[in-house]
């Protein structure tokens, strides 16, 4: 109890720790479900998208596909900054991939074949969060209309 009451002054919260024990999979799972919640409609082409990244780009196979994608839905939930995630996976992982993970995010913002000012805007604040540059975006954003 007095642990959870510092967490709570310090402001950390229950699901900070737990996204600590998250693979990067999963939390780099709930980031691109940050883009799919964005504009506030969570389309099938977008769902199909992210199912089809999960299952090529993080080699996760379909039968852990379902629990992956209830996991990161519920910490794109109940985050409350996109930080703490992305935090994760700069420690984690080189520009390269967090590069590739803004293809990905530019790829799901393109599924339902209209970017929405919202998904933009959550993208290009991971991206900062993500310390990668304009070039870097835009070259993400260029590579994902290619899919």
């Amino acid at each position: 109890m007095l642990s959870t009451l510092k967490n709570l002054l310090s402001g950390k919260s229950a699901i900070t720790n737990a996204e600590n024990e998250l693979d990067t999979e999963t939390v780099a799972a709930a980031l691109i479900f940050e883009v799919v919640r964005a504009d506030g409609d969570i389309a099938d082409a977008e769902m199909q998208s992210l199912t089809q990244i999960l299952e090529q780009d993080f080699q996760i196979n379909t039968k852990e596909i379902e629990a992956t994608l209830s996991t990161a839905h519920q910490v794109s939930k109940e985050t409350i900054s996109v930080q703490h995630l992305t935090s994760k996976i700069n420690q984690q992982w080189s520009n390269q991939d967090r590069q590739n993970l803004l293809v990905q995010l530019w790829r799901i913002a393109m599924a339902d074949d209209h970017i929405d000012s919202h998904e933009r805007h959550i993208i290009r604040r991971i991206a900062g969060l993500l310390y990668l540059t304009e070039a870097q975006i835009y070259s993400a954003k260029e590579r994902a209309k290619a899919y």
